[in-house]
């Protein structure tokens, strides 16, 4: 191996470890009731053997009734990823007594043990997760024919500088079902654009039908985002030769079948019928009858709100996204990249158009507009082709941006990511005063290190980090200079 495919392996690798340390160290609310109905499946599923959440129904809104009992209403991927994890805390508590899940009936609010496995589930699911996705960013913007440094300006851009670093810290199904989206979107690129043996070829379809298929197993509605990027699959397939497309095809198959048999066996057991989803027995929740389970049509006013209101806009949290549109003009100097990038745009453009279509637009108590999470890696990619031409003014605004945006999306993940919908501008009125206050949520503060000197391992991995990595992009920016 070269030294330069020996440095910008490592460079892949210590983007990955800085944003999943960065992840893992952070941490959210554990009984927040979307993730609360996600860990009762699990402890269901780990003790009693059944889907069934009777015992831990009342520390959630977020659940179905189908036959007398109650169950998650959510689709089971994320819980399903988790539980390996799960399981081996889950052995670990027995061996040591303290393995009691329950719900506090005073308060309605789940034992430690069930909160230790919630912490455990969104550290090994979405925190490993969007680490892997932005590393995924990064590459892929480099695949395509950007710099080093505006590969790592994409990667970081998403990973630190927008909610999904929030998201990540969660124990929800948007960073989950995102990753796998951008994980089979940049593995399908690179098959495509390599010249791999028909058996490689073969087996990494394989994988990308099976991450595209695993993205709706977390959440139903990536079925139409995943079937964008199949369509960009056959399509590039079948200018290859028809061989090749069915080749693709077959294989793409192969990959989505053991989730596609995952679901409807669950959905059978569950509900009595392979089709019948959970969605279709959600308790309250009536706007939800409306439409299929609470989609219509796209409404200017919720857009409006998901995009630029001070309560849910994505602007306010991210003002470095504001950049995309433009970033989108510039990449499309790059005619290798161009059928990517529109595949990207319009998987974008999908989620923008659900979340305004959706009757609870707003996503309920979230910072931002929780829905659109599964886009922002896309959003990303361009931002890598528009430092990669962008003279020093430009990569100077451009940091200004994240800059911001960092601080903004570090502001929110360390506070809470679900900030009640009293606050017309949570940012401002919430966020910032409790952050600056020394209120943030993290490992430290859970094991009772005093607030502000808790933020300090943060720092230490940043600065070393950082370091790191500024020394890897210089040293393969010198051999890109003396190659040219």
């Amino acid at each position: 191996m070269s030294r330069e495919n020996s440095d910008i392996r490592y460079l892949w690798l210590a983007i990955f470890l800085l944003l999943f340390l960065t992840y893992a160290y952070c941490r959210q609310r554990p009984f927040n009731p979307n993730s609360v109905t996600r860990t009762a499946l699990a402890v269901a599923l780990l003790e009693d053997r059944t889907a069934c959440i009777d015992k831990y129904q009342a520390a959630t809104c977020d659940k179905a009734f189908f036959a007398g009992h109650y169950y998650p209403e959510k689709a089971p991927g994320l819980t399903f990823a988790a539980l390996p994890a799960m399981a081996v805390v889950r052995a670990l508590l027995k061996a040591d007594g303290k393995a009691d899940f329950y719900v506090e009936p005073e308060t309605n609010l789940p034992s430690k043990a069930f909160d230790l496995l919630t912490l455990v589930g969104a550290i090994f699911t979405s925190a490993l997760a969007t680490a892997a996705a932005a590393t995924a960013v990064g590459w892929l913007c480099r695949k395509l024919g950007c710099t080093v440094g505006g590969a790592l300006f994409a990667a970081l851009a998403f990973g630190l500088a927008t909610p999904a670093w929030g998201w990540a810290t969660a124990f929800l199904g948007h960073a989950l079902t995102g990753s796998c989206l951008m994980l089979g979107f940049a593995l399908a690129v690179g098959i495509l654009e390599a010249s791999l043996s028909p058996r490689r070829e073969f087996l990494g379809w394989i994988l990308v039908g099976l991450l595209l298929a695993y993205a709706v197993l977390v959440e139903y509605p990536s079925a139409v985002a995943a079937a964008m990027i199949g369509l960009m699959i056959g399509w590039k397939s079948a200018a290859a030769g028809w061989p090749r497309f069915f080749r693709t095809l077959a294989a793409g198959v192969i990959g989505a079948l053991p989730c596609a048999v995952l679901l409807l066996t669950y959905n059978y057991r569950v509900f009595g019928s392979c089709f019948d989803l959970g969605y279709k027995h959600v308790v309250g929740f009536a706007g939800t009858k409306a439409g299929l389970v609470g989609l219509t049509y796209p409404k200017l006013p919720a857009l409006y709100g998901i995009i630029a209101s001070p309560q849910r806009g994505i602007l306010w949290l991210s003002p470095l996204l504001i950049l995309v549109p433009y970033a989108f003009f510039v990449s499309w100097d790059f005619r290798s990249a161009r059928s990517y990038l529109l595949s990207a745009l319009l998987v974008i453009m999908y989620y923008f158009a659900l979340n305004s279509a959706y009757v609870y637009w707003d996503g309920g108590a979230c910072m931002g507009p929780r829905h659109v999470t599964p886009a922002l890696a896309f959003a990303c990619l361009p931002l890598g082709f528009m430092w990669s031409r962008g003279s020093r003014n430009h990569r100077a605004f451009m940091l200004a941006g994240f800059a911001v945006s960092c601080f903004f999306s570090m502001a929110c993940t360390l506070v809470r990511m679900d900030v009640p919908s009293i606050y017309a501008d949570p940012l401002c009125q919430r966020i910032i005063p409790d952050f600056l206050a020394g209120r943030s949520q993290n490992l430290g503060e859970l094991m009772g290190v005093p607030p502000y000197v808790n933020l300090v391992p943060l720092v230490v991995l940043w600065v070393t980090g950082g370091a790191c990595l500024g020394r890897l992009v210089r040293r393969l920016n010198r051999r890109e200079q003396m190659a040219g």
